[in-house]
């Protein structure tokens, strides 16, 4: 899978959006301020010293989609880290009736995209409570089932009981975020 530069990413996703020249830059800035901010760490850089390009492998790449995703919506950094921190865990998805296993969700989100699938979401909840802000995320493969309204009571109840309450779900489309980055790569 090729290494790209954070300037290649930028590209590739301002194309897609149809950005403008004035807010593909503002995309880079931020881009570059996620990398250098810790939040996606790149895996190589293009030559030697601090100032060589920076270069993302394909968790990288779909990383910073979602960051750019992300910032579009007005979020700030440090819950956008949350996010992407919560992206590291496992994801139970169906294989058959009744029974779960767990997957890598980005990874296979990345390889689906890869092969045109779609229908791949982030989901990411911001929840309050007395003890202040926190923000789940997960992914949702396009076989997951949705959450019957009898199980989504279930969970509000549970979360007001412990003086939670979901303020906002982020449903993005993974699938159209990660198709430019990974729809035309082939593996020679």
């Amino acid at each position: 899978m090729p290494l790209r530069s954070l300037a290649q990413i930028t590209a590739t996703l301002a194309d897609h959006d149809a950005r403008h020249e004035d807010e593909a830059s503002i995309l880079l800035r931020t881009l570059r301020g996620a990398s250098a901010g810790g939040l996606v760490l790149p895996t190589d850089r293009a030559g030697p010293g601090r100032t060589a390009a920076a270069l993302f492998d394909d968790e990288g790449q779909a990383r910073l989609a979602i960051v750019a995703a992300l910032s579009d919506v007005g979020l700030d950094l440090p819950v956008i880290r949350t996010v992407l921190h919560g992206l590291g865990r496992l994801v139970h998805r169906p294989r058959t009736p009744g029974v779960s296993h767990a997957v890598h969700g980005l990874l296979e989100a990345v390889e689906a995209a890869r092969r045109g699938e779609v229908g791949w979401r982030l989901v990411a909840e911001v929840v309050r409570s007395h003890e202040g802000r926190s923000v789940r995320a997960w992914i949702e493969a396009p076989d997951t089932p949705a959450v019957s309204s009898k199980a989504a009571e279930m969970l509000a109840d549970y979360d007001a009981a412990r003086g939670k309450r979901v303020v906002v779900t982020l449903i993005i489309p993974l699938s159209d975020r990660l198709a430019p980055l990974f729809s035309h790569t082939t593996d020679d």
